[in-house]
């Protein structure tokens, strides 16, 4: 008969955490913001635990409270991770941590509207006729590179221009 283990009470798997964290923070070269920041959320968590609805029988709140314990768990590996983490790839690992995230691409929409704002900066005005049909004034002010984005951006700069101007279209 297969044996179940007991899970760590939230109390102790958070004074695992502490611990961890302050092992991991006394690291030379650790980037203490990332730990510090990982840890005070793993803490609010924690904290939403025994707010947690305390009905054992909802989905919901049992579900809820394996969220916010998965959430300090894998705060206890991150720290554990930096505890034990090599002399000499930490400081790799810290500038990686601590680097902004790369910034995706803007989608079509935002392309778009930040396209119709420059037009506009520039004295470009920009009027949307049936099926999305572009007039541009003055048409000496365009570029070509401006004529292939209007092109390209045919129908998400139409819906901002709609969206901006407030205009409700029947057809």
């Amino acid at each position: 008969m297969p044996t179940v283990t007991e899970e760590k009470p939230i109390t102790v798997l958070v004074q695992d955490m502490m611990q961890a964290h302050q092992a991991a923070r006394i690291r030379d070269g650790a980037p203490w913001s990332v730990l510090d920041g990982l840890a005070q959320k793993a803490r609010f968590a924690a904290g939403r635990y025994n707010q947690t609805g305390a009905n054992a029988n909802s989905l919901a709140d049992r579900e809820a409270k394996a969220r916010i314990r998965k959430v300090v768990e894998d705060a206890i590996a991150e720290f554990v991770r930096w505890r034990d983490m090599p002399r000499e790839t930490i400081a790799r690992e810290a500038a990686q941590a601590i680097a902004p995230a790369p910034r995706s691409a803007p989608t079509p929409e935002q392309a778009a509207h930040a396209f119709l704002e420059e037009l506009g900066r520039r004295g470009i005005r920009l009027e949307i006729g049936s099926k999305n049909r572009l007039s541009v004034r003055p048409a000496h002010l365009l570029t070509d590179s401006d004529k292939t984005r209007l092109t390209t951006l045919r129908v998400p700069l139409a819906a901002a221009w709609l969206e901006r101007n407030g205009v409700w279209v029947c057809e």
